[in-house]
């Protein structure tokens, strides 16, 4: 679940939002509908973590993850494309990824009879049924459809730069 409670922006003497409360419940889908200016990317940089509140409280579940890609990318990072930009919003599955490929490995290294094998195992599980409930599994047709969908072509998903 994700919450917000009391949040409130500022920018100068302009109130951007003032004591706005709401919750997401699990399996919840949700859209953000406004003019210009009316700050839904500001409110999904806040849920993604990306932005800090002036006021208020921001409470996320322990499983819950948001990513957030930036409407705005000047540049790619050195060596990095399109789909790889795309990716980062995966980040934290990413990351979740990296570090059970580094338990399988150190799994495959340690007997069983070693006492840190336990807790190997253990970290095993935790981050299989991390990664089961984020969408890494179908990360690369999410991204791709999102792409497509922004009117990128397939041919583009592999340049370095796009004008």
């Amino acid at each position: 679940m994700l919450a917000i409670n009391q949040l409130s922006i500022q920018f100068g003497s302009k109130h951007l939002f003032k004591n706005v409360s709401v919750r997401v419940h699990p399996g919840e889908k949700i859209g953000l509908v406004g003019v210009n200016g009316a700050g839904k990317s500001t409110l999904l940089k806040i849920m993604a973590g990306v932005k800090h509140v002036d006021d208020g409280v921001l409470a996320r579940s322990k499983n819950v993850s948001i990513g957030y890609l930036p409407q705005e990318i000047a540049t790619f990072a050195p060596g990095r494309t399109l789909f790889d930009e795309a990716k980062t919003a995966f980040a934290e599955a990413l990351a979740l990824q990296k570090e059970l490929d580094q338990v399988n490995h150190a799994l495959g290294q340690v007997p069983p009879e070693d006492p840190g094998f336990g807790d190997l195992l253990h970290r095993q599980g935790d981050l299989q049924h991390r990664l089961d409930q984020s969408d890494i599994f179908t990360m690369e047709s999410q991204v791709e459809r999102i792409l497509l969908g922004l009117g990128f072509s397939q041919s583009d998903f592999g340049k370095d730069s796009i004008s």
